[in-house]
């Protein structure tokens, strides 16, 4: 039995005791200069990270630059990992402290104020009016409000001769919606006998 990094006969190289950290450099933040290392010393790697001790100097040198890139882009997720939280953190602290509406730049007040979905305070008066004008937050553009159907109201006011309510109904989804529907049903009906007539016109 004989060490091939140490040259002793007492042990193997799997059991020398000599560099029991030399493994590390493949975590150092540098990019290590692998090609400079001599066999014996890239064995005496490969041993102590549970490779074999017998591939070639090209193959030590492909397999550890494979482990340094991978522990690089270990190290850059943690980094960004914590970077994300730190500015979580610091956000939830700003807005925990926040005291003026950031439409308006007036003082929040005990009453008349909310919050949205997304965590950030307004004026109630200030969000309704931007949300008249867009559903979405206006700091962090995060819907507001889920919309369950597609907004139907362009479409409505387009239209003249189409009136989904009376003024005295309440303006609630379901009347809008339910008479939208009658609505195009009955202009359908009223195309297809403008059709048929068209077609009895040509025929004579």
């Amino acid at each position: 039995m004989k060490c091939s990094y140490c040259d002793d006969t007492n042990h193997n190289i799997l059991n020398c005791p000599y560099d029991k950290c030399i493994d590390k450099i493949l975590d150092s933040n540098e990019e290590p200069d692998i090609n400079s290392l001599t066999l014996k010393t890239l064995k005496r790697i490969a041993s102590l990270r549970g490779i074999k001790v017998s591939l070639s100097k090209i193959e030590y040198i492909l397999i550890f630059k494979k482990i340094w890139l991978a522990k690089k882009k270990e190290k850059e997720e943690e980094k960004q990992k914590l970077k994300d939280t730190i500015e979580l953190l610091n956000r939830i602290e700003n807005e925990n402290h926040q005291t003026d509406c950031p439409i308006c730049m007036e003082p929040l007040s005990k009453l008349n104020n909310c919050v949205s979905k997304c965590g950030h305070k307004f004026c109630l008066e200030c969000l309704l009016k931007s949300y008249r004008k867009k559903n979405n937050c206006p700091i962090c553009r995060k819907l507001l409000i889920e919309e369950d159907y597609e907004d139907m109201s362009p479409l409505i006011n387009d239209r003249d001769d189409f009136i989904p309510f009376q003024q005295s109904q309440t303006l609630s989804q379901e009347i809008i919606l339910n008479n939208y529907i009658h609505y195009i049903e009955n202009r359908a009906s009223v195309n297809n006998v403008f059709y048929m007539q068209n077609m009895s016109n040509r025929s004579i």
